[in-house]
This record gives structure tokens, sequence and C-alpha cells, in this order.
């Protein structure tokens, strides 16, 4: 591979935070880091967009060509021109009180955690149970102490000028490929004098990280019937990205179409004021199989919906229809994955509804040289800081030549393996540790916290002899390179890791308990602070 000396991070969010952290402190490797964010600050999803109105068209299925076009530059670069009026999808889908749905502890990066001083779990407990003031501790944190965190844990990287705010990149080329070299086509609108205008220009980078997130474009089902009466009464229907709080559902009957997190987020909200809602899902939720969990009064539940009927009650799939027309329709269905940067000149790299393909752990392009992702679609619902942490570190391995990609039959083995674990795992308890833990062996070994073998193939039989020879070396270069590694992967006993994970696959997939020692040790092997079964996404944060 060849030496790696400028990249380019699209996106300011989460993700893209941490790439930037992480390639900043290897200064002497790259000459060159710039963060391009199209809105005005960092945050993504968490920088919270108050007063966002949801458009007057929002397709019905895949449409990414109508719904997010591709821009034509000017003919000659740089230049100034008169700004195209397009929906940019630059607002949040944060509502009002969202709070992260997995605790500090994985929602923030290994060397700033959200509270440095964490309080016993009975400090806690007491915290929780009888309005302590005497600290304040939250263990799911609110949109806007996040927001804040990720402005204070970005502020170095900003203060040297590696973030250009306001920018979108509308465009990748792959200009070489040997050595591999990357250029983008960058807009950047601003106002004067009442006119807006957008500047374009182009930079070339070695490398390039995609950071852009899932969560931009909405998805709405291909639903018979909800086009016409979408059509005839936009004022009762809304997609989740668009939910705010419950306070214009009250007295209301609301059909939530969805059981996803948001979904099922936003019906415990809007349950509160709503005289009935109907909650449309395709598969039982999560949430139902944890015993003793109950949802408030007045949610029903129902399958897919089948039609929406001309006099807008929603048919569903048993037969049974809502018992008048709904006064609002709220559709958790997702997002489309949009890379509308990429869908011009890199064939194979993106399926027809824009999902990534030949991904290595959904981080490495095994296409493309130097091209990686952060925080894409295919790593489960494991969005917590900490995973996208172990993508940066990983990367940044592979492009400083720390460390290389393994072979191509191995990568597609080990996706194959990851896929079939995000199937078994989806519906369970723990997904979300699950998922992270089974990756973070693999990406250690990419950030550099031990030498590989040549052939990429041995995961564990050599592991712990290749870690001790490393623990005994003297040398200065071994030192130093393995000083570079970062803090979660340094002389990291993989062998242990791998067994204490094995146990906990094996504890949930058998419906036991996993023992809390065990979970502790997976937690210590990664410097991640002691993690409870409570703290997983499924169970009630309320």
């Amino acid at each position: 591979m060849a030496t790696v000396k400028s990249i380019a991070v699209i996106g300011g969010g989460p993700a893209g935070v941490i790439a930037a952290e992480v390639f900043s402190k290897n200064s002497a490797k790259y000459h060159k880091v710039r963060v391009f964010e199209k809105r005005d600050s960092v945050g993504g999803v968490w920088n919270y967009s108050a007063n966002m109105k949801q458009p007057t068209y929002i397709p019905f299925g895949p449409d990414l060509d109508h719904i997010d076009p591709i821009l034509t530059p000017p003919d000659v670069l740089p230049a100034r021109v008169k700004s195209t009026p397009i929906e940019q999808w630059l607002g949040s889908p944060a509502y009002d009180d969202l709070k992260t749905n997995v605790t500090n502890k994985v929602m923030c990066f290994s060397d700033a955690p959200f509270y440095p001083n964490e309080p016993s779990l009975k400090q806690q407990q007491n915290c929780i149970s009888n309005n302590n003031n005497d600290f304040h501790y939250d263990r799911f944190v609110l949109h806007s102490k996040v927001k804040k965190y990720l402005e204070e844990y970005s502020k170095p990287a900003r203060e040297l000028g590696l973030y250009v705010f306001n920018t979108s990149v509308e465009e990748v080329q792959l200009i070489s490929i040997n050595p591999p070299k990357y250029r983008l086509t960058l807009r950047q609108s601003t106002s004067s004098h009442q006119q807006k205008t957008d500047y374009w220009w182009s930079e070339d980078f070695d490398a390039i990280v995609v950071a852009s997130g899932q969560f931009n474009v909405p998805l709405l089902p291909e639903i018979p019937g909800l086009p016409q009466y979408w059509a005839k009464h936009p004022e009762r229907c809304i997609h989740s990205k668009y939910f705010k709080n419950n306070l214009m559902y009250k007295d209301s009957v609301t059909v939530v179409v969805g059981c996803g997190v948001s979904g099922n987020d936003i019906t415990l909200r809007v349950a509160k004021t709503a005289r009935k809602i109907y909650q449309s899902k395709r598969n039982p939720s999560r949430w139902e199989k944890i015993p003793g969990y109950k949802y408030p009064e007045g949610v029903i539940f129902k399958p897919e919906i089948a039609e929406i009927l001309s006099d807008g009650r929603a048919l569903f799939q048993d037969g049974t229809s809502t018992e008048c027309a709904p006064d609002y329709f709220i559709f958790a269905t997702g997002y489309q994955h949009d890379y509308k940067f990429l869908r011009k000149n890199f064939p194979g790299i993106l399926t027809e509804d824009d999902k990534l393909a030949d991904v290595f752990l959904g981080t490495f392009s095994m296409r493309y040289p130097n091209m990686a992702f952060i925080a894409g679609e295919r790593m489960g619902s494991w969005a917590a800081f900490r995973a996208y942490e172990y993508q940066a570190c990983a990367i940044d391995g592979v492009f400083s030549r720390r460390t290389r990609l393994p072979n191509y039959d191995y990568m597609m083995r080990k996706n194959k393996e990851l896929e079939d674990f995000l199937q078994r795992v989806e519906t369970m308890p723990f997904q979300s540790m699950l998922i992270v833990r089974k990756q973070a062996v693999e990406f250690a070994k990419l950030a550099g916290g031990f030498s590989r073998d040549n052939d990429n193939d041995n995961d564990n039989n050599k592991t712990k002899k290749k870690t001790t020879t490393s623990k005994k070396s003297s040398s200065s270069s071994s030192e130093q390179q393995v000083n570079k590694a970062p803090k979660w992967t340094h002389e990291l006993d993989v062998e242990l890791l791998q067994s204490s994970f094995d146990y906990l696959v094996e504890c949930v997939f058998e419906g036991e308990y996993p023992d809390q020692d065990k979970i502790n040790e997976i937690c210590r092997l990664l410097s991640v602070p002691m993690f409870s079964p409570q703290d997983d996404a499924i169970y009630d944060k309320q």
C-alpha cells in the first residue's frame, strides 16, 4: 500500500470527530487532514434542529436520483455561482427529549468519559430513585449534552483548522490508482447582500474516510393508497425524522409505523398524550422479549399496513382496520443510505439501493484502495461512539502502515461470519455489546496493537506468543510502533478477549444470564467501564 499523506473525512458527526482526532494525533504521518461538514458545526444527529419542517415531497420507496440529485459543477473550478435551490436534508432527527439509547459508558470516547469519576452503582441508584442532587449522573445522556461533549472533544482539531463547515462533497473521483489519489469536488454555500451563492472548488487526497452517517434521507414504505392519502392530508402524515414532541398528539388516534428504536421511543412519548395508538410492526420488537416490560395503556399492536383505504382508515394484514381515519400517521420506517458523491464514479461499491458492497467489516473498501467507512449501515444497531473509535483506530493503523489489510479470502470469510452473526442476534438482549465486542478483535489487529501473521489467517493460536514477544522487545523502533497504537489495543490479550466473548455469546444463545465477572473482563480488556445488562438499548431507560 502506498504511503498516505493526506486524508479527507466526509462528515462532522461523531464518526468524523473521532476520525479527525485519531488522524491529527498522527500528524507526523499525515501532512493534511480535512473534515468536510455540510452544517455549521459538529454533531451530526446530535446537532439538534429545533424548527425543521418536513419537505413537501418524500418519495415512497427508494428514489435517490430524484430526492437527492447529483449536481453538475461549473465547467471551470474554482468558481462562484448562483446558489442551487435543492433540498440538502441537513436537519437532525433528534427530538426534544432525545437521549442516547446506550449508556454513557460506550457513548463516549475512551480518553474522555462523560463522568471521569464514575460513581458507584449504589450511588447511581440512589441518584435515580431519590433525586439526589449531591451529584448529577445520567446513564443515558440528553442530546444537548452529547452535542456539547462533541464540541469540546473536537476543539483541538478545530483550532488546528482541520474542519471545513457549510461544505458538501458533491463528487469523488479516483484520478490515480498507483499511487491512489482521490479528487473531491466541493461546494460551500454562502450568503452576502441578500444573495445566496455557491463556491465550488476541488482538492486532492491520498485517502478518503466516509463518515456521513445514516440518518439523512427519509424512507417511506410503498403502501397502496398512501401516496394519495398523503397528497390529500399532508398535515396528518409525518416521518419520524420530523417528530419533535408529543404536544400535537393530545387526545388523538395515532398510527406509528415501525417498531425499531425510533418507533418504540415515539410510541412511548405519544402514548402519554394520545387517546389511542396503533403500532404497526413487521416483526416482534426486542422490547417485547424483555420479561416484565410493559407498554403504556392505549397501545395496540398490529401487523404491517396492507392498504390505506379511501376513507383514510388503515387496513392491516390481519384483516382488521383502525376504527376510523387516524388523526396522524407517524412513519418510523428508517432512512435511505445516501452516498451520492460516490454514485457516479464507483460502480460496484454501492448496491442498487445505495448500500455498501464489498466492504470489509463495514469499514475498508475491498475494491478501491485507501477508501474507508465509519458508521456505515452494515454495522447493526451498535451506533456507539466507542465503536466508531475502534473503526477509526483500525483505519489509522492501515493508513499509517503499522499494519496491513488481510487477504481477500480472509476478509470475505469474516464478512460472512458478521452477516450470520447479525442475523442471529438481531432481536436478542446484549445485541449492541455482542456486535461491538465481536468486531473489536479484528479492529485491534488492524489498529496495530500487536503484529500480524504474514498469511493473516491465524486468529488465536499465535496471538499470545506474539504479544509476549512484543512485551520483551527492547528495540526503539518497535517501542515507537507499539506506542503509536491506541490505548485500548496496547498489548491486547486477544485470546482472552475471544474466550470471554465466546462465553457471552453462548449464554445469550442459550437464554442464560452471563456472569457479571465475565462481562467485566471483556470491558477491562477494551478499556470500557464496567458494563451491566441494563446498559443495553433494549432496557427501559426511563
